[in-house]
């Protein structure tokens, strides 16, 4: 259900930014990407529409 709410091509930018983010060291900016996804991710699911029916 969750990747029916999240735009698949947001996830596989993320996950292919962060691996490049890694792979150069930027260790810092990477784990900032992360938490950001998965702050989305939490909002995504906290925002259930199905809970306000």
């Amino acid at each position: 259900m969750l990747w029916c709410q999240v735009n698949p091509h947001l996830l596989s930018s993320t996950l292919s930014t962060n691996s490049t983010l890694i792979l150069d060291g930027a260790n810092t900016i990477a784990n900032q990407a992360v938490s950001r996804l998965s702050d989305i991710l939490r909002y995504t699911l906290d925002s259930d529409r199905m809970k306000r029916v």
